[in-house]
């Protein structure tokens, strides 16, 4: 049972596996096997182009979603595999979907910082104006998205923020932005808020 201590052997010598392990082991095995069964999501986290390809000439389900919620689109992007996402874009997957927490493939795009596949999105049709599970706008990720991975550099794009504005997101004053995202924003984000917003950012 789930929490119990488990005496594994293996080898011919044996060893206590700590209380919960069990049910943490059978929950990575459940994954793994769940996400055998949407071979496009692992294949679009791999960037693997080709056997993207293969998958939905054969009919793949472009919108399956694995444990987390995440489409073979929110896979590709999370993992910084944009020509895998590039290419998923081009068979009109469905754009609301949302992951577990709520978040949209244009939120993830967002936050990636990738203007093209912002625009692309939009274009196809992407809500500028959904909300996570817990509140967070769209306009949201544009600011707090990482340039590159491990990059330290002022968090958001410029470039995205404007897409959103200008294709109807509803505008954030840098006054409604809790102190200390606010602190940690890029100046020239929050002076194209000040723009849009009319106001100052009060």
């Amino acid at each position: 049972a789930t929490g119990a201590v488990l005496q594994v052997e293996a080898g011919g010598h044996s060893s206590v596996v700590a209380p919960g392990f069990d049910g943490w082991l059978r929950g990575l095995m459940e994954e793994a096997k769940a996400l055998a069964r949407r071979p496009l999501v692992r294949a679009a986290r791999a960037g693997d182009l080709k056997r993207i390809a293969s998958l939905l000439t054969r009919g793949a389900d472009i919108n399956q979603q694995d444990g987390e919620g995440h489409t073979p689109l929110m896979a590709a992007l999370l993992a910084w595999q944009y020509d895998a996402a590039r290419l998923l874009l081009r068979h009109a997957p469905h754009l609301a979907l949302r992951d577990r927490e709520g978040h949209t493939a244009l939120m993830w795009a967002a936050y990636r910082n990738q203007p093209g596949i912002v625009e692309q999105l939009i274009a196809a049709g992407a809500d500028v104006n959904a909300r996570t599970g817990g509140g967070e706008p769209v306009l949201l990720f544009a600011l707090t998205g990482p340039y590159a991975l491990a990059e330290q550099r002022p968090h958001g794009s410029a470039e995205v923020l404007a897409l959103l504005l200008a294709a109807g997101a509803a505008p954030l004053a840098p006054g409604q932005l809790p102190a200390a995202l606010r602190a940690d924003t890029d100046p020239v984000l929050l002076r194209l808020l000040e723009e849009w917003t009319g106001n100052g950012g009060k």
